[in-house]
């Protein structure tokens, strides 16, 4: 399951939801997001396909542009394989069920793994090129506004949360954690003054993220956990910072991988939250970025 194959999919099953944007946008400067609240203020909520972004540095990037994936329950429900006239109360019944399942993950060697295809380490690593949103008037930089995953360094265990990460840099990030499973994980780390591995997973299937909305309890796998939504096995390769030490999804588009630095802390934010009111600014964990993979 891919990011590509539902796209697919989606525009077999639900054509006027995907909208091809040919122009030229700056992301970065909110030509994406103005566009969006202009359609949200029509209520239009169609997948919007940015063929040609800019990156931050400003020069036409590489990659295209996807956004407004879940703005319907319907576009929901087609990504968990359910017809998308069941995108009421029959999607929350779902999700229930499968919530309690665990599907473990399998491994792919990184030569079978899509998200290999093209792998940048260290000084080839530079984060400006991609078309990054800027997303509120009063957001101080861009956002990566995905999954970062972590792994506890007791359990083993794997838990993938949405979390904030302003680019402070080519090769730098500042990430905001909620005192929930990603921040205690971290915690662990930096008590022994150990870096976090840590891993950005951008563009899978929207099953992935969905899984990773799961509300399970500290120590529960999510990568498990996600499989269980998705309905399928999770394909997993090794890292290309720690090998099989760390596991990324295979089948994404791309996946950030990097360390939260132990005892460092940033000014991050603010940043505009969905309820229509800014998070405030404050001193914020930092990423330093070692490879990127797509």
């Amino acid at each position: 399951m891919d990011l590509r194959g539902f796209l697919e999919e989606l525009q077999e099953r639900l054509p006027y939801d995907f909208v091809r944007i040919e122009r030229p946008v700056a992301p970065h400067q909110f030509e994406v997001t103005a566009l969006l609240q202009h359609l949200e203020n029509q209520k239009k909520f169609p997948v919007l396909f940015f063929e040609k972004p800019l990156g931050m540095d400003g020069k036409p990037s590489t990659f295209p542009l996807l956004s407004n994936v879940f703005a319907t329950r319907q576009r929901c429900a087609l990504s968990l394989g359910m017809k998308p006239s069941d995108g009421e109360l029959p999607l929350s019944l779902e999700y229930a069920r499968r919530e309690e399942l665990m599907i473990p993950p399998v491994t792919i060697s990184a030569r079978e793994a899509p998200v290999k295809q093209v792998v940048k380490r260290g000084d080839d690593v530079n984060i400006f090129e991609l078309p990054v949103v800027r997303h509120h008037a009063m957001d101080p930089a861009p956002y990566i506004d995905m999954t970062p995953v972590m792994k506890d360094p007791d359990g083993g265990f794997y838990n993938i949360s949405f979390q904030r990460n302003m680019v402070k840099g080519p090769r730098k990030l500042g990430l905001h954690m909620s005192p929930r499973h990603n921040w205690q994980i971290h915690r662990k780390n930096e008590e022994k003054n150990r870096p976090t591995p840590v891993a950005i997973v951008i563009s899978h299937h929207p099953a992935f993220y969905l899984g990773s909305l799961n509300v399970s309890p500290f120590g529960v796998d999510d990568y498990a956990k996600v499989g269980a939504i998705m309905g399928a096995p999770l394909r997993l390769t090794p890292s290309e910072t720690l090998g099989a030490e760390f596991m990324v999804p295979a089948d994404a588009e791309m996946v950030i991988e990097g360390h939260v630095l132990p005892n460092v802390k940033e000014v991050e934010g603010p940043f505009g939250e969905f309820t229509g009111y800014y998070g405030p600014q404050r001193m914020r964990n930092v990423i330093e970025v070692s490879a990127i993979t797509h």
